[in-house]
C-alpha cells in the first residue's frame, strides 16, 4: 500500500495558524474592550472587573501557549509584538482592577489612574496597529 499518497496536501501551515490564532485573539480583546467601556461609562465597576479578568485570563493563558506555535523566522518581529500585547493586556487588566476598586471604596485618590488607564489603552491600540501592519506585510492579515 501507497501510504504517501495520504499524506500529501496536507502539510500544515504553522505560520497561516498562527496569524489566524492571534488575529482571532485581538479580535476577542477588541470587543472586550468595548464592552468594558460601557461598563466603565454607566459606573458598572463589578462587571468591569469581571470582563478584565477575563482579558487578563485569557493573556495569561496565551502567554503559555505561545512557546510551543512553531512559526517560520519570518515571523519574530511579529511574535515580539504580539507578547507584548499580552503582556500590556496583563497591565491593563490588573490596573483596571484596583482603580475600579478604589473608585468605589474611595480607599484612594485616584489621581493619575485614569490617565494610566487612557496611556495603557493608547499602548494597547499601538500595539494592535503595529501587530496588524507586521502581520499584512507579511501577507497574512
Amino acid at each position: 500500500m501507497d501510504t504517501s499518497s495520504f499524506n500529501s496536501g496536507f502539510e500544515t501551515n504553522y505560520d497561516k495558524q498562527w496569524a489566524f490564532e492571534i488575529a482571532y485573539f485581538i479580535q476577542h480583546t477588541g470587543t472586550i474592550l468595548q464592552n468594558l467601556g460601557s461598563f466603565l461609562n454607566t459606573g458598572d465597576y463589578v462587571e468591569a472587573r469581571v470582563l478584565a479578568a477575563e482579558m487578563k485570563q485569557r493573556a495569561e493563558y496565551e502567554k503559555t501557549l505561545q512557546p510551543d506555535f512553531r512559526t517560520s523566522d519570518y515571523f519574530v518581529q511579529a511574535r515580539r509584538l504580539f507578547n507584548s500585547f499580552l503582556d500590556e493586556c496583563v497591565n491593563f487588566a490588573e490596573l483596571l482592577r484596583v482603580t475600579t476598586i478604589q473608585e468605589e471604596t474611595g480607599c484612594e485618590e485616584l489621581l493619575d489612574k485614569p490617565e494610566q488607564i487612557r496611556n495603557s489603552i493608547d499602548r494597547l491600540n499601538l500595539l494592535k496597529e503595529m501587530l496588524t501592519d507586521e502581520l499584512h506585510l507579511k501577507g497574512w492579515y
